[in-house]
C-alpha cells in the first residue's frame, strides 16, 4: 500500500482544511483511521495513520542501524527507491506538519545520507532528481541544514558532500 503512494504525480497536502490548518480530512474505515494526502481530477488518495507510523518507525530503525554501522552506505544506496521519495513530492512537508520537526528531521537525515551514498556508488540519476526538487523547494532546506540528527563530527563530511551535490546540480 505504501509503495503505491510514492508516485510523484502530485504533492502531498500539508494543510488539509483551508479554514482550519490544524484540522485534517480524516475518515475511519473498519476501525482504521485514514488521512487525506492528495487529490487530482480522477480520485482522492488516503493513507492510514498506521502506515504513517510504520514509515516513521522503519526510518528511525534504519537511521539507528546506519549510525551504529549495521547498515552501510551501499545498503542506503540500494534502498534509494524507498528512502529518497520520502524527501520529495511534499512528503517531508507533510511529515513535518503531521508529526513535527523532530520526526521530519529523521526522514531528512536518511534522505541526505542516501543521496550522498547514491553519489558514492554512481547512482547519479536519483541525485540529480532530488537536487532538482531541493532547488525548487526552499521550505525543506532547514530540515537538512539545521538538522539536530546530523552529528557535528560523525556526519560533517556527509553534510559537506550533500551541500556540494545540491550546488553542483543547481
Amino acid at each position: 500500500m505504501v509503495r503505491a503512494i510514492l508516485h510523484d504525480f502530485s504533492d502531498w497536502q500539508t494543510v488539509m482544511s483551508p479554514d482550519n490548518p490544524q484540522e485534517r480530512d480524516m475518515k475511519i474505515i473498519d476501525h482504521q483511521r485514514y488521512i487525506h494526502i492528495r487529490s487530482d481530477e480522477k480520485f482522492d488518495e488516503w493513507i492510514s495513520t498506521q502506515a504513517l507510523h510504520e514509515i516513521t518507525l522503519k526510518m528511525r530503525r534504519i537511521e539507528k542501524m546506519f549510525k551504529s554501522g549495521i547498515v552501510k552506505r551501499i545498503d542506503l544506496s540500494d534502498m534509494f527507491r524507498e528512502i529518497v521519495p520520502l524527501g520529495m513530492s511534499g512528503r517531508l512537508q507533510f511529515f513535518r506538519s503531521y508529526y513535527g520537526e523532530y520526526d521530519a528531521e529523521c526522514l531528512a537525515y536518511l534522505v541526505m545520507q542516501t543521496v550522498v551514498s547514491c553519489n558514492k556508488y554512481q547512482n547519479n540519476e536519483i541525485v540529480a532528481e532530488f537536487a532538482d526538487y531541493y532547488r525548487k523547494h526552499e521550505e525543506i532546506r532547514p530540515l537538512f541544514e539545521n538538522n539536530r540528527r546530523v552529528g557535528w563530527f560523525t556526519d560533517a563530511a556527509a553534510l559537506r558532500t550533500f551541500r556540494k551535490l545540491m550546488e553542483k546540480h543547481a
